[in-house]
């Protein structure tokens, strides 16, 4: 669970920074 867990924080960092980037 709890790499579940990280591994979805680490996706939405990423998405994050993409979209900051685009911006």
């Amino acid at each position: 669970m709890i790499n579940d867990i990280l591994t979805e924080d680490r996706r939405l960092v990423i998405l994050r920074s993409l979209l900051d980037c685009n911006n």
